[in-house]
């Protein structure tokens, strides 16, 4: 149980952090208020330069010709992993030069059991970084690659004969493919591979609500395939049109 607590803590404190990050790197690309603008205009009519008025300010000056940071931001969640019963969430943020680059933080929960058919607990944060290859149609579209690391706390998963244990880690990469649906939704595909890693994972059969204990795996590694996704992404600022100024 402390093990849980301390893992939820630590996912509160990352999506804490990622809200107040966001707003913060985002004020940098806001026009000045009309009060800053009537000072730096005075100062430079004094210095015999043009006035500078609220309409004359240039965003794409500033901002290189993009909105700000969290408009340009999406949030989304994994259609399978619903589908499965875990509840997910994610929030991707871009940056770099022309958007190519772009950080995820994810999340997910599950505590499902349908007698002794079905099992799956879970509760597991990700971080993902991507590089996007072109991003012309505005940030977070067409292709992308990547790496990515998971960590789970307690899990259990089951469907007939199941497998549990304390704890998981997963690294590797990722690629994927992101197609708009609206000017506001994507859908993105992700399929990822690399190191699956367990401390310890325990095989049982549950019989008349027993626990059948069958085999324990001390240090698991594999290397396979260890996600797949469809995301459904809600782009907060919109497509390309809304994108550009």
């Amino acid at each position: 149980m402390g093990k849980r607590s301390s893992f939820c803590q630590a996912i509160g404190l990352v999506v804490l952090a990622l809200c107040v990050a966001i707003p913060s790197a985002a004020s940098t690309c806001s026009p000045p208020d009309k009060g800053a603008l009537a000072v730096l205009g005075y100062f430079r009519v004094m210095r015999g330069e043009e006035n500078l008025t609220t309409s004359g300010y240039s965003r794409s000056t500033e901002c290189g010709d993009r909105t700000d940071i969290f408009e340009r931001s999406a949030l989304k969640s994994n259609l399978l992993f619903f589908a499965t019963g875990a509840v997910n969430v994610a929030a991707e943020v871009p940056f770099g030069k022309d958007d190519h680059y772009s950080v995820v933080v994810s999340g997910s929960f599950a505590h499902v059991q349908l007698g002794n058919f079905y099992t799956l607990q879970t509760l597991q944060g990700g971080l993902d970084a991507k590089y996007w290859f072109d991003t012309k149609n505005g940030p977070l579209n067409g292709w992308s690659g990547g790496v990515y690391a998971v960590f789970s706390g307690p899990w259990d998963i089951q469907q007939g004969s199941g497998w549990q244990g304390n704890s998981f880690f997963s690294t590797g990469v990722s690629g994927g493919y992101s197609m708009p649906l609206n000017n506001y939704l994507n859908l993105e595909f992700v399929a990822s591979a690399g190191l699956f890693h367990t401390p310890e994972a325990r095989k049982y059969r549950p019989e008349n609500g027993v626990l059948m204990w069958q085999q324990t795996r001390q240090n698991v590694n594999r290397f396979s395939i260890t996600r797949l996704q469809v995301n459904l992404v809600w782009r907060i600022r919109g497509g390309k049109e809304e994108w550009r100024r």
